[in-house]
């Protein structure tokens, strides 16, 4: 092999073999070698009574709000929680971007919420939801 075929062999391992993870094993009942989809908390968007928790400043919140969502700024963890409801209650937390509702999401989830999901920014959400936000 010439010096150019060993580049290219190095090459393709670089490309297939490095960095690679195993792959993902497949859940019980899947399709065996067909790619699932990954839960995006679809359930909890169409649950009946989700609520919509908007965790931006409240001057932010004014600027322009989905609809029926209530302000519990992230700053206020035990107000975001208090706002959710209970542990088992469907929540889509959003903010501008979707950082702060992660990280609202993340504290959520670590005290035991089970149907909370980050919504993103806020018109990202509005998008998904078909709706315009409202000030």
């Amino acid at each position: 092999m010439r010096s150019g075929g060993r580049w290219m062999a190095a090459a393709a391992w670089l490309v297939v073999g490095v960095g690679c993870k195993e792959a993902p094993r497949s859940a019980p009942g899947a399709t065996p070698g067909v790619a699932q989809r990954h839960d995006d908390g679809a359930s909890v968007w169409n649950a009946e009574g989700v609520k919509l928790i908007d965790v931006r400043t409240p001057g932010e919140f004014a600027g322009g709000h989905l609809p029926g969502a209530i302000n519990a700024p992230v700053t206020d963890l035990d107000g975001v929680a208090a706002a959710v409801g209970a542990p088992d209650a469907p929540a889509v937390i959003y903010c501008a971007s979707g950082a702060r509702s992660g990280h609202a999401v993340k504290a959520l989830q670590a005290r035991g919420y089970t149907r909370v999901v980050n919504g993103g920014g806020a018109r990202a959400a509005a998008a998904r939801l078909g709706v315009s936000l409202v000030r």
